[in-house]
């Protein structure tokens, strides 16, 4: 094939992939991240489920009660997988661009890891509680490695900042 019939055909797909990115960001509806929403929403489904999925967890809660898609029409659109970029429109109607998930992070963070420190210390003192009352070395078992697991979601879900796991679950959910 000829150089120029190549580069026609790689500028033509290049077209195409933008004009499928503008399309799919031009219908997104307006994302409400304000913090009193953002706190609402994680006091009341914030599950010690999602804590211990950690931030695959966090990532499945945020998708479903944060950024949720109403009537097949995106909050919140991955627009490259594999450099997490991501779209959304603001209170203003404004389509930013959020890399990394980094926007995001930012307004889910705080209350998250508030409620996963509430939910992670009831589930310790339960567990505790059961291990104290019991002889069976099975249930002191489990209930202990359950404590041990259970602690290193929660300190995964406290270096959501530092680690990518989140964002890359993100591109994944959000495609």
């Amino acid at each position: 094939m000829n150089p120029v019939a190549e580069m026609f055909i790689l500028a033509s797909k290049s077209v195409t992939n933008i004009t499928k990115t503008t399309n799919n960001t031009q219908n997104l509806i307006v994302s409400d991240w304000r913090t009193e929403v953002i706190e609402e929403k994680v006091e009341e489904n914030f599950k010690l489920e999602h804590v211990e999925e950690g931030l695959k967890g966090v990532a499945r809660f945020t998708s479903k009660y944060i950024i949720p898609s109403e009537d097949g029409i995106k909050r919140y659109q991955c627009t490259d997988s594999s450099r997490e970029v991501f779209m959304y429109k603001d209170s203003d109607g404004i389509i930013q661009k959020d890399i990394g998930a980094r926007k995001l992070k930012n307004v889910i963070t705080e209350p998250i890891i508030k409620k996963s420190t509430k939910l992670v210390a009831e589930e310790r003192f339960r567990l505790s509680n059961l291990i104290a009352k019991t002889k069976d070395f099975d249930i002191v078992t489990s209930s202990s490695n359950n404590i041990i697991n259970l602690t290193s979601k929660f300190q995964e879900i406290k270096d959501i900042d530092v680690n990518p796991s989140f964002s890359k679950e993100m591109a994944v959910i959000c495609r």
